[in-house]
């Protein structure tokens, strides 16, 4: 959704991310590198309030470890990186914003919607992650909705 057409769309989401409605890890804020625009500057500006990394004592980080080695050893055969950077599955910066969300009791919000089908053996999304781990997960369109955001 480009910001030249839905640029109220992008304002609505930045005024959401300065009140501290999103967190990551450090994994994922480096993404932010590629996110351009309203949002992109938005999510760079506010990167010292957002990112949870290990070390820093104002959250359970030593939970979060143990949850992301826990969760990379259960799901390795699905992991992109340990499968010869298979596609179309999970990655270790998806595993660790699982892990984090897990750790913090947070939804995980995606642009991924849940594969109804049958579990694949070599294969897995974030949402079907996110289920295995009772972690509830969001697509974007959903939390624009649960927040009311409307152009």
């Amino acid at each position: 959704m480009p910001e030249d057409l839905y640029g109220g769309l992008w304002t609505k989401v930045s005024g959401l991310i300065r009140a501290g409605m999103f967190c990551c890890n450090a994994e994922i804020a480096e993404q932010f590198d590629h996110v351009e625009g309203v949002v992109g500057d938005c999510l760079r500006e506010h990167l010292p309030v957002m990112v949870y990394e290990i070390g820093r004592p104002h959250w359970n980080w030593k939970g979060y470890v143990n949850h992301l080695n826990r969760m990379t050893d259960a799901y390795r055969p699905f992991i992109s990186e340990y499968n010869g950077n298979r596609k179309n599955t999970v990655d270790t910066d998806d595993v660790s914003i699982v892990a984090l969300a897990k750790t913090l009791g947070l939804p995980v919000v995606s642009m991924e919607a849940f594969d109804r089908g049958e579990p694949s053996a070599k294969r897995m999304r974030i949402p079907r992650l996110c289920d295995c781990e009772k972690v509830v997960h969001r697509t974007f369109n959903e939390l624009l909705r649960i927040e009311g955001v409307k152009l």
